[in-house]
């Protein structure tokens, strides 16, 4: 009988989804620590120490627990037991987790973008009203109780407002939520989007929101009437003094993405010499502490980081990382990866698959037909393995099954891709048998030899 998945569930119980939970309980072997420890340094031990045996996936429901072991980085990762394939967290950034060190150890990191999109497009609108309307301006006027503040509010804030509609929205990053919020804007005020991002967005994608794309990032700034920054923080400051000197003049500016990614005195002074007209920022890079002088400026509002803060989010949260677990364990493929085009496997690396019983009924799901030893998946393999692999075999035998590939590219392929991540519980081997028989899996029939070194 297949043995079950193992997943370490890191922080509270869940709280709103009882249903999927109890499926995703049924289907897997939850693992949970105690806060205490998911402390970092009691945490380190335990994974040192192999105290959760072998697990798989790692399950991060909430945003405000299940981070007590601090950030995930270069001295945390590798502990985590060679099984380990994807971790699925609440919350749409990612700053505390390297993913790139993930994508190192073969596992995919998948956020929860798609969960917070609909809160943080919602909060999003209402900032482009704030700093196009002058709304800071207003509402610290009416909140000061003083006659004299509330006219000059009344009488001299429309004199510099203006509609959003027609205006062109920039937005850094058409991801989940900067799609979203194209979506809102575009519907909701008539704004044109032009966006930049790494990679361009396909032709329907664009025409749904009628988005242009812009290759240079300087270049949207320079002809954006509000720049909405939506990106995640990639280890350094994105809106700096001579960024801020590329907006068009009297632009308004918008951050909902992560505080890290603008300098904030250098905004100060943008808004003080005019550069910029308004600002509007749920995120500050010193959270919880935020800017005195921003927090008291009269063409600022802010938030307290609430942008996808609702109960509606929480929601999805939860959800989510569980699907995220379940798409991916179960059928191969994860909802919400943010790291999967980093996962690389070395050119020429000999990536070598000991199929027993286990992995003889996840082929017979992924090729749709019964497995036996002797059974022909060639035709299913090969055509999963031939566009990316320089060399192929499958061998079989009585005992079960071995999987060859010898890798042609930079990766990921798609053949090796999807056996390491669909199989996570199955035993790498590279180059010789020798290491093979070291990992502790049994000898390799002496016949296959020579078909061996003709690979390596």
């Amino acid at each position: 009988m297949m043995s079950k998945y193992r997943v370490l569930h890191i922080g509270d119980n869940i709280k709103y989804n009882h249903d999927v939970y109890q499926r995703f309980a049924s289907e897997f072997e939850i693992i949970q620590p105690t806060v205490a420890e998911r402390e970092r340094g009691e945490f380190m031990r335990a994974l040192k120490e192999r105290r959760w045996g072998d697990f798989h996936a790692i399950f991060r429901p909430f945003w405000n627990t299940g981070g007590e072991m601090g950030r995930w980085d270069a001295e945390l990762i590798p502990l985590l037991p060679p099984s380990v394939r994807i971790m699925a967290s609440a919350g749409a950034g990612y700053d505390w987790a390297d993913v790139d060190v993930f994508a190192q150890h073969g596992i995919v990191y998948c956020n929860g973008a798609a969960a917070s999109s609909e809160s943080v497009a919602d909060m999003t609108l209402f900032l482009i009203l704030a700093v196009f309307r002058n709304l800071a301006w207003s509402h610290q006027a009416a909140h000061s109780c003083n006659p004299q503040r509330f006219l000059d509010a009344h009488k001299n804030s429309p004199l510099t407002a203006l509609n959003p509609r027609g205006r062109i929205l920039g937005i850094i990053g058409l991801g989940q939520i900067g799609y979203t919020i194209a979506k809102k804007a575009h519907a909701a005020f008539g704004m044109q989007i032009a966006y930049n991002d790494l990679v361009r967005k396909p032709a329907e994608v664009e025409n749904a929101v009628g988005a242009r794309f812009v290759g240079e990032l300087d270049e949207l700034l320079g002809l954006a009437d509000c720049v909405v920054v939506a990106t995640p923080f990639a280890g350094r400051t994105l809106i700096d003094a001579e960024r801020l000197g590329r907006f068009k003049r009297g632009a308004r500016f918008i951050n909902i993405a992560r505080g890290s990614l603008v300098d904030e005195e250098a905004l100060l002074r943008a808004l003080d010499e005019g550069q910029i007209s308004a600002a509007g920022l749920d995120v500050h890079a010193e959270e919880p502490y935020v800017h005195p002088r921003l927090a008291r400026h009269g063409r600022v509002m802010m938030m307290s980081h609430n942008a996808g803060g609702t109960v509606d989010t929480h929601v999805g949260f939860e959800r989510l990382a569980m699907e995220n677990i379940e798409e991916f364990l179960l059928r191969g493929k994860a909802l919400t990866p943010v790291n999967l085009h980093l996962i690389k496997t070395p050119k020429n690396d000999i990536i070598w698959f000991d199929a027993d019983e286990y992995i003889g009924a996840e082929v017979s799901f992924l090729s749709g037909s019964a497995w036996k030893p002797s059974s022909r998946i060639r035709e299913y393999a090969y055509y999963e393995a031939q566009a990316d692999c320089e060399d192929f075999d499958i061998q079989s035998e009585a005992r079960g099954l071995l999987v060859c590939f010898k890798v042609s590219g930079s990766g990921p392929p798609t053949a090796v891709i999807k056996f390491r991540l669909q199989i996570p519980w199955f035993r790498t081997v590279r180059k010789t048998p020798e290491v093979r028989a070291e990992q502790g899996t049994s000898e390799l029939p002496s016949s296959w030899n020579s078909e061996i070194e003709a690979l390596t």
